[in-house]
């Protein structure tokens, strides 16, 4: 017997994005919305963690600070990949 559930990541609760939808006035969504979204945002994460290590190397920091991850933010605000 072959499971097809197979859970893509724990950072997103499915629950939580269905309320989110829903608090938007989106009364139903379907899983396979719900799991395009999620992998969205984990490339966007992974994007984010990639590009606070390489800002923590050239500054030889091992702790990513509020200050980096907001520089980080406004960076790809002022130029989206999207």
């Amino acid at each position: 017997m072959v499971k097809k559930n197979k859970k893509a990541n724990t950072l997103i609760k499915k629950n939580l994005l269905k309320r989110l939808f829903r608090q938007a006035g989106i009364k139903r969504i379907s899983p396979e919305a719900i799991s395009e979204i999620e992998k969205f945002v984990v490339k966007k994460i992974e994007t984010l963690r990639d590009k606070l290590k390489e800002k923590i190397t050239i500054n030889a920091r091992k702790t990513v600070k509020e200050k980096d991850v907001k520089e980080i933010l406004n960076e790809t605000a002022n130029y989206p990949e999207i």
